[in-house]
């Protein structure tokens, strides 16, 4: 691991030390990539995506601002490209979740407690499942300030950078997902 800052590490990539970007492609990926995977629901996609939202961040390095996270920034790219993809409707698909390469569902995460009583893990995991397929429904605009609050615990703040809008419309846009989701799920209750 580069012992440097990420200011310092983003300023020796702009000084010329390219292969220092390597460093904070390997210390975002797998939050980018899980990131768009819940908005595509589709870990192919999410990983064409993640390319392509770290290819661009290369190129336009030079326009981030330090005042604001890096990964704020991250998100923000990651955000208009797959919004973007979604109104050219490029494939990205939605399913019930998408699987890892042993098949396992990425979306569920197992209670891993020695007294977990195995019919109470099932329960979690199928509620986890019905949560996450809720979401997939929601229409992109609820989706992704849902997955950004609830899924990677960004603040108001955050999520109306990486959105690029108003927190009162960060807000509003929760408020409503908040809404679809429980109409969803009110079944499941």
């Amino acid at each position: 691991m580069d012992p440097r800052s990420e200011p310092e590490i983003i300023t020796a990539v702009l000084d010329g030390e390219k292969n220092c970007y390597c460093v904070l492609v390997d210390a975002y990926s797998e939050r980018i990539i899980n990131y768009l995977a819940r908005m595509t629901g589709n870990r192919y996609d999410a990983e064409e995506l993640a390319q392509e939202t770290f290819v661009r961040a290369y190129y336009a390095l030079d326009s981030y601002k330090p005042q604001y996270k890096f990964s704020t920034w991250l998100f923000q790219i990651a955000t208009n490209l797959c919004i973007n993809a979604f109104k050219k409707g490029q494939r990205l698909v939605h399913t019930d979740g998408y699987q890892d390469e042993d098949g396992n569902s990425t979306w569920v995460m197992p209670d891993t407690r020695a007294d977990c009583d195995p019919a109470v893990a099932a329960e979690r995991r199928d509620l986890q499942r019905e949560v996450q397929a809720a979401i997939d429904r929601l229409p992109a605009v609820y989706r992704v300030v849902v997955i950004l609050r609830h899924v990677h615990d960004l603040s108001y703040q955050e999520i109306a950078e990486v959105t690029d809008l108003p927190i009162g419309t960060v807000k509003s846009r929760l408020g409503r997902g908040r809404s679809r989701l429980a109409e969803l799920l009110k079944d499941r209750v």
